[in-house]
């Protein structure tokens, strides 16, 4: 008989499944306004892909930039149908993320000219952003509800 002790079991923690995941029509959409907009906000040589992504926060979504590349990545939270959307919401948050890559210079100017803080940038970032996203989507957006897809 030996005195081995018994080693406890691993539990791996599943994760909880999505109530509301992205759909392959919402996908399509986000899709489809991201090449719609890149080329009207002067990114066509930006190389620009969206990524699916657990989230918990309430964001739907956001953007990571890697300048050196003109690279983009918009991520998309998989809740994103969480909630019911408006026609046009999809169209706003792509014209909204691709908004902030091109104002992508915008955070390095204002920190070499001694912004306060990084939060009171971001926060001017973001107001900024929002009256060009209510201008453009009201100028140049689809106002007949999302792409019908087949």
């Amino acid at each position: 008989m030996t005195d081995e002790v018994a080693k406890p079991k691993r539990v791996r923690k599943v994760a909880e499944p999505i109530l509301y995941p992205i759909t392959d029509e919402d996908w399509l959409e986000i899709k489809h306004y991201v090449e719609k907009w890149r080329p009207l906000l002067g990114l066509k040589d930006w190389r620009i892909s969206l990524m699916k992504k657990r989230y918990k926060g309430k964001d739907l979504g956001w953007v990571e930039m890697f300048l050196d590349a003109k690279l983009a990545r918009v991520w998309v939270s998989e809740s994103w149908g969480s909630e019911p959307k408006d026609p046009g919401e999809a169209e706003q948050f792509v014209i909204h993320e691709l908004l902030h890559v091109r104002n992508k210079g915008m955070l390095a100017f204002a920190a070499d000219h001694g912004a306060s803080s990084h939060e009171d940038v971001l926060s001017e970032e973001h107001s900024q952003i929002n009256i060009l996203e209510d201008l453009l989507f009201n100028a140049y957006g689809d106002k007949h509800g999302p792409v019908q897809t087949k």
